[in-house]
């Protein structure tokens, strides 16, 4: 019993030790991804120069980098790039997205309001930024189905601007940079994403794009299995209907039949009496 208490104790001790460790690990990514902004998507890596001009009006910057869209890191980046050239790809290793790290928190928030979902002469289409820590998409988010292949994050903000977007992702082709079908949609306000979720489909570039509420892994996970319980009842139910109909169609016979049989019975009792 006492040894039992003992290894108790001492699992005890290194849970809290691994959860202290994930905790000062958190702290240290929060603290260092402070004043950082995310610049996106598919931005060329030419324009760094320009890039750096139009946000250093909202603060100092200490840093900025790029980072391609296919992710490598510097040890097969030659591989890669002579890889891609051979194929006539290149184009693909010159577009990605940008951060840049201010001197403050303060001037990263300001360069965010005033740049977010802006158009600008150095990029094509609406730029998406955020502050490096807040990239993933809130609950006030859809997620759209059956985009065409020229959307753009431009295409879509027009459709839904009056509802007030804050942010638009769509997932491109690496390769190609055309639009891979799907993306999301964030909203300043709950209101506004509840009013999107109403509409259920739009028209982007003539063809219809549908719209669904923005799950979570487990969510998407239990709303499966729920759907998986439902049509194995179905299954079940048409099963056994099934089988009390063709029971009852094996067992009756038709009413002329039985008439007959009835006379046949009736004749050879006659012919039997005689």
């Amino acid at each position: 019993m006492n040894q039992k208490k003992d290894s108790e104790k001492f699992s005890g001790r290194t849970q809290q030790r691994q959860n202290g460790k994930k905790k000062a690990l958190a702290k240290a990514h929060k603290e260092d991804t402070d004043g950082i902004v995310f610049i996106g998507r598919a931005i060329s890596k030419q324009v760094m120069n320009q890039v750096k001009k139009t946000f250093s009006q909202f603060g100092k910057i200490q840093k900025i980098w790029f980072r391609s869209l296919v992710g490598f890191n510097e040890k097969k980046s030659l591989a890669l790039e002579r890889k891609f050239k051979k194929e006539g790809r290149e184009r693909t290793l010159m577009l990605g997205n940008f951060y840049i790290r201010f001197e403050s928190k303060e001037d990263a928030e300001k360069a965010v309001q005033a740049m977010n979902m802006k158009e600008v002469e150095w990029h094509d289409n609406l730029l998406h930024v955020t502050l490096s820590e807040q990239k993933k998409y809130t609950k006030n988010a859809v997620h759209l189905r059956n985009l065409p292949p020229t959307a753009t994050e431009k295409s879509v903000y027009e459709v839904f601007n009056g509802l007030g977007v804050s942010g638009v992702r769509i997932f491109r082709d690496t390769e190609t940079g055309n639009c891979l079908g799907t993306g999301f949609l964030e909203f300043d306000t709950t209101e506004a994403c509840d009013l999107a979720l109403q509409k259920k489909s739009v028209k982007i570039d003539g063809k219809p794009v549908y719209i669904h509420k923005m799950l979570k892994k487990k969510q998407l996970a239990e709303q499966k299995a729920k759907k998986m319980i439902e049509l194995q009842k179905e299954e079940r139910v048409k099963n056994r209907l099934g089988n009390v109909i063709i029971t009852k169609t094996k067992s009756r016979k038709p009413i002329g039949v039985l008439k007959k049989k009835k006379a046949l019975k009736q004749g050879r009792k006659k012919s039997i009496m005689k």
